[in-house]
């Protein structure tokens, strides 16, 4: 009977899901971005599932995921279902590549179109009333400070603001150079990228490296420090302000 539902799964939708996980992890992608492609794979499988259709890999078709995009698109925004197609794209080409099926049923599919939406800007007095609303001596303010205007400076992501290490001691381990006048970050995908920083957010990284120097962290590897340690990456950084 055991031998019987093993044969059974041969080839299922979500048994290859739990596969191309241990592919992704192999593969040494970020948790986040494995996660990602996962719950899109698992979205895809509930899916078909709840339609009725072919959850064996060898039996799914070009429309099925032509219809799943479409509900999506229905469901949710298109850059979301961009998304969804990516991972599905890179689901599909692991499964060809793994002999699971033959060729892709997206081979010829193309990407929802995303309409193009002009990123909103602060207005100049915005931006000054918020540094304004940092402009104190304090280990806060002088944190705060810094982080707007690195981000003015580089419109970095989160992710890449959290992750930024710094060492007084060691320049190899510290992301931050101040007389160089650049940051170094991981982006998506891992890749290094080191940016330009103007003169004036050097200055307010150093007048809060001097404050953060007298911080009972400061010997953590991570340039932001809150009242109770370092930010973190999955971390917003307004869920610091009930420990500043």
């Amino acid at each position: 009977m055991a031998s019987t539902r093993a044969s059974a799964n041969v080839g299922e939708l979500t048994v290859l899901l739990a596969s191309w996980r241990l592919h992704l992890e192999a593969a040494n992608l970020s948790p986040r971005t494995v996660r990602g492609y996962t719950d899109d794979g698992a979205l895809f499988a509930a899916f078909l599932a709840d339609k009725g259709t072919p959850t064996a890999v060898a039996g799914i078709k070009r429309e099925h995921v032509e219809a799943f995009i479409a509900a999506e698109l229905e469901r949710t925004s298109a850059s979301s279902a961009a998304t969804r197609y990516r991972s599905l794209q890179q689901f599909f080409r692991w499964l060809d590549d793994e002999g699971e099926i033959d060729g892709s049923p997206m081979a010829k599919m193309r990407k929802p179109l995303i309409p193009e939406q002009p990123v909103p800007v602060l207005p100049d007095a915005d931006i000054k009333r918020l540094l304004d609303s940092c402009a104190g001596r304090d280990f806060r303010n002088r944190r705060d400070s810094a982080i707007i205007q690195l981000f003015l400076d580089t419109g970095m992501r989160l992710e890449g603001m959290t992750g930024i290490r710094y060492d007084a001691s060691d320049p190899d381990l510290s992301d931050v150079d101040l007389h160089g006048n650049v940051v170094r970050i991981i982006a998506k995908g891992r890749r290094e990228i080191v940016l330009p920083i103007g003169k004036k957010t050097a200055r307010d990284i150093d007048r809060y490296l001097r404050v953060r120097a007298a911080h009972p962290h400061a010997e953590d590897p991570w340039l932001w420090l809150g009242k109770k340690g370092p930010f973190h990456c999955e971390r917003h950084l307004s869920d610091d302000q009930g420990s500043r």
